[in-house]
């Protein structure tokens, strides 16, 4: 589902799906966009836990939402597993595009994340930037 977020003038095209279509989709539109500056692509990108983790204070808590933005445009991907890695499914492209080293991923807390994520068997993110 598309949405619209209006931060004073500028509008934020804002994609929030769990679909592996919508996924590949924002990931190409973002790489026709933007792939012809010079340079690294810089994406801002943020992780969120699975919040019965959170509420339970349990370590090891497996992520359920990645935030990436660039430009005006922004994704948010709910992963789709069972309360841990072992049964984790995210696209073939969106991994690709994450461990990309064309492209620099800041954030607030990215490496101590990036850490996280060694536990995912899929998933990882080596370029990061913390901000």
């Amino acid at each position: 589902m598309d949405y619209t977020v209006q931060i004073d003038d500028r509008q934020i095209l804002t994609t929030v799906t769990e679909s592996d279509i919508d996924a590949q989709m924002w990931v190409r539109n973002v790489r026709q966009l933007y792939w012809k500056h010079r340079g690294r692509l810089i994406i801002g990108l943020r992780l969120y836990c699975h919040l019965n983790y959170i509420k339970r204070g349990l370590d090891g808590n497996p992520f359920s939402v990645i935030v990436l933005c660039v430009g005006a445009s922004c994704l948010i991907y709910k992963f789709r597993f069972s309360m841990s890695y072992d049964h984790f499914h995210i696209h073939k492209v969106l991994i690709d595009f994450l461990k990309d080293l064309k492209i620099a991923f800041v954030g607030v807390d990215i490496v101590r994340d990036s850490k996280k994520l060694k536990d995912c068997p899929v998933l990882s993110i080596d370029n990061v930037i913390e901000l």
